[in-house]
């Protein structure tokens, strides 16, 4: 036999051999998604059915960081694949001798940030009709954009209403990818929350009436978190209501500085309606002190002197409960 057929035969029998063998296609670069990397995902496998998805499924190593790469190559592999119990004689490797693998990821702008933010904010805040708001993002452990996995993304802040302060704050931003928790970061915040409210135009003194030019709508800069500061934003509440106490030009009214219109007079003559079980009369009486709609004042009963408390219903007109 001539050296000629010999190495035909050597040639057709390694040929046949290897077409039994399941083969495997490295890929020069692949992008992959999640946490690990799969023999699926960085290269096209062909063969026995059985073998192929067997193969596609084995965990090659950890997939690199966000923003990251990491090249692998074939005996890399090969350890896996052992590992796995895989013989060599099953399979052959094909095409790229490494590859380069990166994780597909999304970005997290600033902007989007800020935009959760101030939602969530604004639903904190809702019941304050807080009309503008600006927020500054202090000092962070993290710098933008932000890289996440690729996937369904959600932000979603949350506030302690304990620890909740209008001028700073540390907010907990919540970012879910496919409705999963990813991460949870931490947030300084510079808050300035405005409001348009009914200011004096001028200096006004005590039990002076409101008119038109005595107030302007202005926006100012607001605490939401001190209490009891109830801002009065409507010129029409205002106007006709008596000054309770001296007021600077320029001063936020609220409703404690502001009382009903003047009806009674220190020391002008009223009408006492006293009223009681089973008993309902008219009387003259002297005011003890000033007073308007709904305030009570006390009162001298002209008839009997005695000192009474009652209750302004009208103009020099007090109704008294015994």
């Amino acid at each position: 036999m001539s050296l000629v057929l010999i190495g035909l035969i050597l040639f057709v029998g390694r040929a046949g051999y290897s077409e039994t063998k399941t083969n495997i296609y490295l890929k020069d670069f692949a992008w992959i998604e999640g946490t690990s990397v799969q023999l699926g995902e960085i290269a096209e496998i062909e063969g026995n059915e059985e073998l192929v998805e067997k193969l596609k499924k084995i965990k090659i190593a950890s997939a690199p960081t966000l923003g990251k790469s990491r090249v692998i190559n074939q005996d890399y592999i090969w350890v896996r694949l052992y590992q796995s119990k895989i013989k060599a004689q099953e399979v052959i490797f094909q095409g790229a001798k490494e590859v380069k693998i990166t994780v597909l990821s999304n970005t997290i702008e600033k902007e989007q940030v800020l935009r959760a933010i101030e939602d969530s904010l604004s639903t904190f805040l809702k019941e304050e009709e807080v009309e503008e708001m600006e927020v500054e993002i202090g000092r962070v452990a993290f710098s933008f954009p932000l890289l996440v996995p690729v996937g369904g993304l959600k932000l979603q802040g949350k506030i302690s209403s304990s620890s909740f302060d209008s001028s700073r704050l540390t907010i907990l931003m919540e970012i879910y990818i496919n409705e999963n928790l990813y991460r949870t970061l931490s947030i300084p915040l510079k808050i300035k929350i405005f409001k348009e409210v009914v200011v004096a135009t001028r200096n006004l003194h005590t039990d002076h009436t409101f008119t038109r030019e005595d107030i302007r709508k202005e926006k100012i800069l607001i605490n939401v978190n001190k209490q009891g500061e109830e801002w009065l934003c409507d010129l029409q509440e205002v106007m006709g209501k008596r000054v309770l106490r001296n007021i600077s030009a320029g001063t936020p009214l609220k409703k404690e500085l502001l009382g009903s219109a003047l009806l009674v007079e220190r020391g002008s003559l009223v009408t006492l309606f006293i009223e009681g079980e089973n008993i309902r009369i008219h009387a003259q009486g002297k005011a003890l002190e000033k007073g308007g709609k709904g305030e009570t004042i006390k009162v001298l009963n002209i008839d009997s002197e005695k000192r009474l408390e009652g209750i302004i219903i009208d103009v020099n007109s007090v109704r008294i409960y015994i």
